[in-house]
Protein backbone atom coordinates (compact mmCIF):
# COMPACT_ATOMS: atom_id res chain seq x y z
CA UNK A 1 0.00 0.00 0.00
CA UNK A 2 2.78 2.05 0.58
CA UNK A 3 3.88 1.93 -3.37
CA UNK A 4 0.21 3.16 -4.07
CA UNK A 5 0.66 6.02 -1.77
CA UNK A 6 3.58 6.88 -3.43
CA UNK A 7 1.76 6.36 -7.05
CA UNK A 8 -1.12 8.62 -5.71
CA UNK A 9 0.96 11.49 -4.65
CA UNK A 10 3.24 11.88 -7.82
CA UNK A 11 0.52 11.03 -9.96
CA UNK A 12 -3.12 11.92 -9.48
CA UNK A 13 -2.92 13.10 -5.12
CA UNK A 14 -7.07 13.92 -5.68
CA UNK A 15 -8.03 11.32 -7.62
CA UNK A 16 -9.96 7.45 -7.43
CA UNK A 17 -9.06 4.72 -8.39
CA UNK A 18 -11.04 4.77 -12.00
CA UNK A 19 -9.79 8.31 -12.75
CA UNK A 20 -5.93 6.51 -12.07
CA UNK A 21 -6.93 3.61 -14.48
CA UNK A 22 -7.96 6.10 -17.49
CA UNK A 23 -4.89 7.92 -16.76
CA UNK A 24 -2.51 5.24 -16.85
CA UNK A 25 -4.66 3.78 -20.14
CA UNK A 26 -4.65 7.04 -21.95
CA UNK A 27 -0.37 7.51 -21.32
CA UNK A 28 0.42 4.00 -22.00
CA UNK A 29 -1.46 4.51 -25.25
CA UNK A 30 0.68 7.85 -25.86
CA UNK A 31 3.61 6.50 -25.27
CA UNK A 32 3.31 3.96 -28.15
CA UNK A 33 1.69 5.99 -30.61
CA UNK A 34 -1.33 3.30 -30.72
CA UNK A 35 -4.59 4.62 -31.99
CA UNK A 36 -7.72 2.69 -31.11
CA UNK A 37 -9.24 1.77 -34.67
CA UNK A 38 -12.17 -0.22 -35.65
CA UNK A 39 -12.49 -3.54 -34.43
CA UNK A 40 -11.20 -6.97 -36.09
CA UNK A 41 -12.69 -10.07 -36.65
CA UNK A 42 -15.61 -11.71 -34.83
CA UNK A 43 -12.90 -13.82 -33.29
CA UNK A 44 -10.79 -11.11 -31.78
CA UNK A 45 -13.10 -9.04 -31.05
CA UNK A 46 -15.00 -11.82 -28.55
CA UNK A 47 -11.46 -12.39 -27.49
CA UNK A 48 -11.18 -8.90 -26.72
CA UNK A 49 -14.24 -9.33 -24.84
CA UNK A 50 -13.63 -12.24 -22.72
CA UNK A 51 -9.93 -10.67 -21.56
CA UNK A 52 -11.97 -7.19 -20.49
CA UNK A 53 -14.53 -9.06 -18.58
CA UNK A 54 -11.95 -11.43 -17.01
CA UNK A 55 -10.12 -8.46 -15.69
CA UNK A 56 -13.03 -6.68 -14.72
CA UNK A 57 -13.62 -9.52 -12.66
CA UNK A 58 -10.59 -9.36 -11.12
CA UNK A 59 -11.23 -5.90 -10.32
CA UNK A 60 -14.35 -6.09 -8.76
CA UNK A 61 -13.19 -9.45 -6.48
CA UNK A 62 -9.75 -7.48 -5.52
CA UNK A 63 -11.04 -4.34 -5.28
CA UNK A 64 -14.89 -3.57 -5.05
CA UNK A 65 -15.98 -6.30 -4.04
CA UNK A 66 -13.52 -6.22 -1.03
CA UNK A 67 -13.71 -2.67 -0.42
CA UNK A 68 -17.65 -2.59 -1.02
CA UNK A 69 -17.58 0.55 -3.01
CA UNK A 70 -16.58 1.13 -6.86
CA UNK A 71 -13.07 2.42 -8.03
CA UNK A 72 -14.65 6.22 -8.88
CA UNK A 73 -15.65 6.57 -5.29
CA UNK A 74 -12.50 5.22 -3.55
CA UNK A 75 -9.33 7.41 -2.89
CA UNK A 76 -6.42 6.27 -4.39
CA UNK A 77 -4.53 7.83 -1.66
CA UNK A 78 -6.10 7.23 1.15
CA UNK A 79 -8.35 4.33 -0.31
CA UNK A 80 -5.58 1.45 1.83
CA UNK A 81 -4.87 3.42 4.71
CA UNK A 82 -5.25 0.96 7.68
CA UNK A 83 -4.05 -2.46 9.31
CA UNK A 84 -6.13 -5.43 9.61
CA UNK A 85 -5.13 -8.58 11.68
CA UNK A 86 -3.72 -11.12 9.72
CA UNK A 87 -5.19 -14.49 9.12
CA UNK A 88 -8.74 -15.57 7.88
CA UNK A 89 -12.20 -14.56 8.51
CA UNK A 90 -13.98 -16.12 11.21
CA UNK A 91 -17.40 -17.27 11.32
CA UNK A 92 -19.99 -17.00 14.24
CA UNK A 93 -21.60 -20.08 14.95
CA UNK A 94 -25.10 -19.19 14.98
CA UNK A 95 -24.90 -15.80 13.65
CA UNK A 96 -24.07 -12.34 15.46
CA UNK A 97 -27.65 -12.52 17.34
CA UNK A 98 -26.57 -14.95 19.77
CA UNK A 99 -23.29 -13.16 20.88
CA UNK A 100 -25.28 -9.84 20.84
CA UNK A 101 -27.62 -11.38 23.00
CA UNK A 102 -24.69 -13.24 25.24
CA UNK A 103 -23.21 -9.68 26.16
CA UNK A 104 -25.96 -8.11 26.99
CA UNK A 105 -27.05 -10.85 29.79
CA UNK A 106 -25.50 -8.30 32.24
CA UNK A 107 -26.95 -5.37 30.95
CA UNK A 108 -29.83 -3.26 31.32
CA UNK A 109 -30.38 -3.03 27.13
CA UNK A 110 -33.83 -0.87 26.05
CA UNK A 111 -34.79 -2.22 23.38
CA UNK A 112 -37.75 -0.07 21.10
CA UNK A 113 -35.62 3.32 22.15
CA UNK A 114 -35.30 5.06 19.14
CA UNK A 115 -33.33 8.31 19.81
CA UNK A 116 -34.41 11.12 18.23
CA UNK A 117 -32.68 14.09 20.25
CA UNK A 118 -29.78 14.56 22.11
CA UNK A 119 -29.18 17.90 24.33
CA UNK A 120 -25.98 18.95 25.43
CA UNK A 121 -25.66 19.05 29.53
CA UNK A 122 -25.76 22.40 30.65
CA UNK A 123 -23.90 23.30 34.29
CA UNK A 124 -27.09 22.17 36.52
CA UNK A 125 -27.95 18.95 34.74
CA UNK A 126 -26.21 16.47 32.05
CA UNK A 127 -27.03 15.42 28.60
CA UNK A 128 -31.08 15.01 27.73
CA UNK A 129 -31.32 12.03 25.39
CA UNK A 130 -34.96 11.90 24.02
CA UNK A 131 -36.21 8.62 22.54
CA UNK A 132 -39.51 7.73 21.05
CA UNK A 133 -40.25 4.27 22.30
CA UNK A 134 -42.38 1.13 20.74
CA UNK A 135 -45.30 2.04 23.35
CA UNK A 136 -45.75 5.23 22.45
CA UNK A 137 -44.43 7.84 24.14
CA UNK A 138 -41.34 9.73 24.75
CA UNK A 139 -39.07 8.82 26.78
CA UNK A 140 -36.02 11.31 28.04
CA UNK A 141 -32.94 9.39 29.63
CA UNK A 142 -30.19 12.05 31.85
CA UNK A 143 -26.53 11.48 32.03
CA UNK A 144 -24.05 13.64 32.67
CA UNK A 145 -21.48 11.00 30.56
CA UNK A 146 -22.81 9.36 27.01
CA UNK A 147 -21.06 7.14 24.12
CA UNK A 148 -22.29 7.60 20.65
CA UNK A 149 -22.09 4.38 18.69
CA UNK A 150 -24.30 5.43 16.11
CA UNK A 151 -23.18 3.82 12.53
CA UNK A 152 -21.46 6.74 10.15
CA UNK A 153 -24.37 6.30 8.00
CA UNK A 154 -27.16 7.36 10.91
CA UNK A 155 -24.59 9.90 11.99
CA UNK A 156 -24.16 11.76 8.60
CA UNK A 157 -28.17 12.23 8.81
CA UNK A 158 -27.91 13.33 12.03
CA UNK A 159 -25.38 16.01 11.52
CA UNK A 160 -27.26 17.14 8.76
CA UNK A 161 -30.37 18.01 10.72
CA UNK A 162 -30.16 21.03 12.52
CA UNK A 163 -32.49 19.35 15.78
CA UNK A 164 -30.63 16.14 16.88
CA UNK A 165 -27.63 17.42 18.22
CA UNK A 166 -28.28 20.24 20.11
CA UNK A 167 -25.75 22.54 20.49
CA UNK A 168 -24.00 20.88 17.00
CA UNK A 169 -20.99 18.73 17.11
CA UNK A 170 -17.61 20.40 17.04
CA UNK A 171 -16.28 20.82 14.16
CA UNK A 172 -13.02 18.63 15.32
CA UNK A 173 -15.85 15.55 15.10
CA UNK A 174 -18.93 17.00 12.40
CA UNK A 175 -15.93 17.60 9.62
CA UNK A 176 -14.56 13.63 9.46
CA UNK A 177 -18.33 12.73 9.67
CA UNK A 178 -19.25 14.61 6.79
CA UNK A 179 -15.97 13.72 4.71
CA UNK A 180 -16.37 10.14 5.39
CA UNK A 181 -18.98 7.60 3.26
CA UNK A 182 -20.29 4.34 3.97
CA UNK A 183 -19.99 2.09 1.35
CA UNK A 184 -22.75 -0.77 0.24
CA UNK A 185 -22.33 -4.43 0.25
CA UNK A 186 -25.70 -6.12 -0.07
CA UNK A 187 -25.77 -9.72 -0.31
CA UNK A 188 -28.28 -12.44 -1.72
CA UNK A 189 -29.16 -15.34 -0.42
CA UNK A 190 -30.65 -18.56 -1.95
CA UNK A 191 -31.50 -22.05 -0.98
CA UNK A 192 -32.56 -24.70 -3.43
CA UNK A 193 -34.25 -28.00 -3.07
CA UNK A 194 -30.96 -29.31 -3.71
CA UNK A 195 -27.32 -28.67 -3.66
CA UNK A 196 -26.72 -28.77 -7.64
CA UNK A 197 -22.36 -27.49 -7.30
CA UNK A 198 -20.01 -30.33 -6.88
CA UNK A 199 -19.03 -30.83 -3.33
CA UNK A 200 -16.12 -29.15 -1.96
CA UNK A 201 -16.76 -26.11 -3.68
CA UNK A 202 -16.13 -23.01 -2.11
CA UNK A 203 -17.46 -20.46 -4.13
CA UNK A 204 -18.47 -19.69 -7.77
CA UNK A 205 -17.27 -16.45 -10.39
CA UNK A 206 -18.91 -15.54 -13.04
CA UNK A 207 -17.06 -12.61 -15.63
CA UNK A 208 -19.93 -11.03 -17.50
CA UNK A 209 -19.49 -7.78 -19.84
CA UNK A 210 -18.99 -4.32 -19.42
CA UNK A 211 -19.32 -1.17 -20.90
CA UNK A 212 -16.63 0.08 -18.63
CA UNK A 213 -14.21 -0.12 -15.10
CA UNK A 214 -16.69 1.29 -13.21
CA UNK A 215 -19.54 -0.14 -14.57
CA UNK A 216 -22.85 -2.51 -12.68
CA UNK A 217 -20.84 -5.64 -12.37
CA UNK A 218 -23.94 -8.34 -11.63
CA UNK A 219 -24.05 -11.90 -10.34
CA UNK A 220 -20.20 -12.80 -10.32
CA UNK A 221 -19.14 -13.31 -6.76
CA UNK A 222 -21.23 -16.44 -5.06
CA UNK A 223 -20.26 -17.90 -1.57
CA UNK A 224 -21.31 -21.50 -0.93
CA UNK A 225 -22.62 -21.74 3.01
CA UNK A 226 -20.86 -24.16 4.37
CA UNK A 227 -23.27 -24.90 7.49
CA UNK A 228 -26.17 -25.16 4.92
CA UNK A 229 -27.42 -27.57 2.91
CA UNK A 230 -27.63 -25.92 0.03
CA UNK A 231 -27.26 -22.29 -0.14
CA UNK A 232 -25.09 -19.70 -1.87
CA UNK A 233 -25.21 -16.03 -1.30
CA UNK A 234 -23.84 -13.94 -3.80
CA UNK A 235 -22.30 -10.41 -2.58
CA UNK A 236 -22.82 -7.51 -4.34
CA UNK A 237 -21.12 -4.09 -3.76
CA UNK A 238 -20.67 -0.83 -5.65
CA UNK A 239 -23.61 0.07 -8.25
CA UNK A 240 -25.23 -3.88 -8.70
CA UNK A 241 -25.24 -3.06 -4.67
CA UNK A 242 -27.42 -0.20 -5.49
CA UNK A 243 -29.51 -1.94 -8.10
CA UNK A 244 -30.37 -4.76 -6.02
CA UNK A 245 -31.23 -2.14 -2.82
CA UNK A 246 -33.80 -1.72 -5.31
CA UNK A 247 -35.25 -5.18 -6.50
CA UNK A 248 -38.20 -7.07 -4.76
CA UNK A 249 -36.71 -10.38 -3.34
CA UNK A 250 -38.40 -12.40 -6.01
CA UNK A 251 -37.37 -10.21 -9.17
CA UNK A 252 -33.69 -10.77 -7.58
CA UNK A 253 -34.19 -14.39 -7.08
CA UNK A 254 -35.07 -14.94 -10.92
CA UNK A 255 -32.20 -12.45 -12.26
CA UNK A 256 -29.79 -14.59 -10.90
CA UNK A 257 -31.04 -17.88 -11.07
CA UNK A 258 -31.46 -16.97 -15.07
CA UNK A 259 -27.38 -15.65 -15.04
CA UNK A 260 -26.34 -18.56 -12.86
CA UNK A 261 -28.40 -20.91 -15.43
CA UNK A 262 -26.68 -19.17 -18.65
CA UNK A 263 -23.56 -19.18 -16.64
CA UNK A 264 -23.48 -22.91 -16.22
CA UNK A 265 -26.21 -24.73 -17.82
CA UNK A 266 -26.44 -28.70 -17.33
CA UNK A 267 -23.46 -28.56 -16.16
CA UNK A 268 -23.53 -29.71 -12.69
CA UNK A 269 -27.05 -31.32 -13.58
CA UNK A 270 -28.96 -27.88 -14.40
CA UNK A 271 -29.57 -25.51 -11.84
CA UNK A 272 -33.46 -25.47 -10.44
CA UNK A 273 -35.46 -22.85 -9.04
CA UNK A 274 -34.45 -22.22 -5.83
CA UNK A 275 -37.06 -22.57 -3.12
CA UNK A 276 -36.62 -18.98 -0.90
CA UNK A 277 -34.91 -15.84 -1.03
CA UNK A 278 -33.60 -13.14 0.87
CA UNK A 279 -31.88 -9.89 0.09
CA UNK A 280 -30.34 -7.66 2.58
CA UNK A 281 -31.02 -3.41 2.13
CA UNK A 282 -28.15 -1.81 4.08
CA UNK A 283 -28.52 1.46 2.85
CA UNK A 284 -32.72 1.40 3.41
CA UNK A 285 -31.91 0.23 6.95
CA UNK A 286 -32.79 3.80 8.62
CA UNK A 287 -30.60 2.14 11.32
CA UNK A 288 -27.68 1.66 8.81
CA UNK A 289 -27.33 3.61 6.37
CA UNK A 290 -24.44 1.45 4.60
CA UNK A 291 -22.10 -1.40 5.45
CA UNK A 292 -19.42 0.35 6.47
CA UNK A 293 -16.49 3.02 6.83
CA UNK A 294 -14.68 3.85 3.35
CA UNK A 295 -11.91 6.56 2.76
CA UNK A 296 -13.44 7.93 0.01
CA UNK A 297 -11.87 10.51 -2.41
CA UNK A 298 -11.65 14.07 -0.68
CA UNK A 299 -11.58 12.41 2.36
CA UNK A 300 -8.29 12.51 4.73
CA UNK A 301 -8.28 8.83 5.38
CA UNK A 302 -6.71 7.73 8.62
CA UNK A 303 -6.10 11.78 10.00
CA UNK A 304 -9.84 11.80 9.54
CA UNK A 305 -10.74 8.63 11.86
CA UNK A 306 -8.31 9.65 14.45
CA UNK A 307 -10.29 12.40 15.39
CA UNK A 308 -12.89 10.35 17.32
CA UNK A 309 -9.82 9.30 19.46
CA UNK A 310 -8.48 13.29 19.68
CA UNK A 311 -11.95 14.07 20.75
CA UNK A 312 -12.29 11.25 23.42
CA UNK A 313 -9.04 11.59 24.85
CA UNK A 314 -9.65 15.25 25.77
CA UNK A 315 -12.36 13.94 27.76
CA UNK A 316 -15.15 13.79 25.18
CA UNK A 317 -14.66 17.87 25.37
CA UNK A 318 -13.39 20.11 21.93
CA UNK A 319 -12.13 23.42 22.11
CA UNK A 320 -15.01 24.43 19.72
CA UNK A 321 -17.91 23.09 21.16
CA UNK A 322 -18.45 25.45 23.96
CA UNK A 323 -18.60 22.73 26.74
CA UNK A 324 -21.69 22.01 25.38
CA UNK A 325 -20.39 18.19 24.25
CA UNK A 326 -18.19 17.51 27.31
CA UNK A 327 -18.55 14.04 28.38
CA UNK A 328 -19.80 12.88 24.95
CA UNK A 329 -17.23 10.15 23.47
CA UNK A 330 -17.84 7.98 20.40
CA UNK A 331 -17.27 4.98 19.05
CA UNK A 332 -17.95 2.35 16.39
CA UNK A 333 -16.08 0.78 13.45
CA UNK A 334 -15.63 4.07 11.40
CA UNK A 335 -13.74 5.01 14.64
CA UNK A 336 -10.95 2.76 14.46
CA UNK A 337 -7.89 4.01 13.71
CA UNK A 338 -5.61 1.29 14.59
CA UNK A 339 -3.86 3.22 17.34
CA UNK A 340 -4.52 -0.70 19.21
CA UNK A 341 -3.84 -3.36 17.69
CA UNK A 342 -7.18 -4.85 16.08
CA UNK A 343 -9.16 -1.60 16.07
CA UNK A 344 -9.25 -2.07 12.82
CA UNK A 345 -12.12 0.09 10.75
CA UNK A 346 -14.72 -1.89 8.82
CA UNK A 347 -14.65 -4.85 10.78
CA UNK A 348 -16.52 -6.51 13.58
CA UNK A 349 -13.66 -6.53 15.90
CA UNK A 350 -12.96 -3.19 15.58
CA UNK A 351 -16.44 -1.86 16.64
CA UNK A 352 -16.51 -4.37 19.54
CA UNK A 353 -12.95 -2.76 20.79
CA UNK A 354 -13.53 0.27 20.25
CA UNK A 355 -16.86 0.52 22.64
CA UNK A 356 -14.54 -1.17 25.24
CA UNK A 357 -11.88 1.64 24.77
CA UNK A 358 -14.32 4.91 24.78
CA UNK A 359 -15.64 3.16 27.49
CA UNK A 360 -12.85 3.40 29.29
CA UNK A 361 -12.13 7.12 28.37
CA UNK A 362 -15.31 7.57 29.88
CA UNK A 363 -14.23 5.87 33.34
CA UNK A 364 -10.98 7.55 33.15
CA UNK A 365 -12.65 10.80 33.05
CA UNK A 366 -14.79 9.76 36.19
CA UNK A 367 -12.00 8.66 38.07
CA UNK A 368 -12.23 5.14 38.10
CA UNK A 369 -9.56 4.51 35.55
CA UNK A 370 -6.06 5.32 35.74
CA UNK A 371 -3.97 3.20 33.16
CA UNK A 372 -3.61 4.08 29.68
CA UNK A 373 -4.80 1.23 27.25
CA UNK A 374 -2.42 0.33 24.86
Amino acid sequence: MDAIRLVADEELPDGTFAEWLEFRARRALESTGTEIGVAGNDEVRRLTEQTAALFRLRIYHDLENYEGCTLETISLRHGYEGQILPGPNAEVEGGYGGLVARLAEEVDVRLGHEVTRVDGRTDKEGFRVHCLTSEGPERVFVARRVIVALPLGVLKEAISSSSFFDPPLPDLIAGPISRLEMCLMNKVELRFPRRWWPPGLAGLNIATRADDLVGDQPWSHWVVESDEAAVIVCYASGRFAERVERMPDDEAAAEATALLRLAYGEEFGGVPDPIAANVTRWRSDRHARGSWTIFNAGSRGVEDVRAFWVHNRGRGESSDDGGGMRGMFFAGEHTCDNHVRGLDIGTVHGAFLSGGLAAEELLRDVGMVHNQTT
